[in-house]
């Protein structure tokens, strides 16, 4: 019976971790709760913090690295490819990123993309 036991509650941590990891790479993970801030203010939050920003994408740097800019500045952001093909955003089109602040020691922060859409 102990076997038993053992064995279902890690068949459920596994389907649990699972499911976890299907709802972050849809972007379902930092939902609405998450407020839009600024570039400017993504200095304020720490490194893995989830956000949302609004802007447009300036330009295209190298690989799945863009730079996106608003109001208050810009900041590079890590777009996957599989990501870009789920919008076509034209020059100058505003966009909405939710993603995660990657943030390496000494260096200015990015933002890894885990949902782009375009906004009116």
């Amino acid at each position: 019976m102990k076997n038993f036991i053992l064995i279902a509650a890690f068949i459920f941590a596994l389907v649990f971790a699972f499911v976890a990891g299907v709802a972050r790479a849809n972007g379902d993970d930092i939902g609405d709760h998450v407020t839009i801030v600024s570039v400017e203010n993504v200095r304020q939050f720490r490194n893995g913090s989830y956000v949302i920003l609004e802007g447009r994408i300036e330009r295209y740097i190298d690989k799945d690295m863009y730079v996106f800019e608003d109001d208050t500045g810009s900041i590079i952001v890590k777009i996957t490819p599989e990501k870009i093909s789920q919008f076509s955003a034209r020059e100058n089109d505003r966009v909405r990123i939710r993603g995660e602040i990657e943030r390496a020691r000494f260096s200015r922060p990015t933002i890894g993309a885990i949902k782009v859409e375009i906004i009116d």
